[in-house]
């Protein structure tokens, strides 16, 4: 039986990496429809119709403005989410992984199903874990204790057959 283990301090520096990380893949699909409507944009004005292309690009920049302002007000809303938490130094993130996901963090113990699991996503730190009703739950690329990171993900991505 596969069991791997991974702890780790819930930083601000965490949390940012992990909220980034999450809005970077979302944000793909309005970042590829924003860039048609500059596209659009450009092609009116080539084509003269001044009015319309000025309207589509100013859409096309809001969009990705308006995109970008809530992608930072994620990160420092979970942030202040996880400062009523952290009143005495950082909270410490203990997982536990095999035939389920048991963890605790804030001192509170859940177990999570992984057939829940819909994304495995990487960053420079951390693998984030995608699961149903937006849940996000980081690990810690070098807090393994028992275990490889390498070996967890190939193992939650065979359980549960997400990407």
């Amino acid at each position: 039986m596969n069991h791997f283990v991974n702890e780790y301090s819930y930083t601000n520096e965490a949390i940012a990496e992990m909220v980034s990380r999450w809005w970077k893949w979302w944000l793909r699909v309005p970042m590829v429809l924003a860039a048609v409507f500059a596209v659009f944009g450009v092609l009116l004005l080539a084509l003269d119709d001044v009015g319309d292309g000025v309207l589509v690009l100013a859409v096309a920049i809001t969009m990705v403005v308006v995109l970008q302002i809530r992608a930072r007000q994620a990160v420092k809303t979970e942030q202040t989410r996880g400062s009523v938490f952290k009143k005495d130094g950082p909270v410490n993130a203990h997982i536990e992984i095999g035939e389920d996901i048991s963890m605790e963090v804030y001192g509170n113990p859940q177990k999570l199903d992984i057939a829940n699991l819909e994304r495995i996503l990487e960053s420079e730190n951390y693998y984030v874990l995608c699961l149903k009703g937006r849940l996000l739950l980081p690990l810690k690329k070098d807090g393994f204790v028992e275990g490889t990171a390498e070996d967890c993900v190939q193992y939650l991505r065979q359980r549960s057959g997400c990407k």
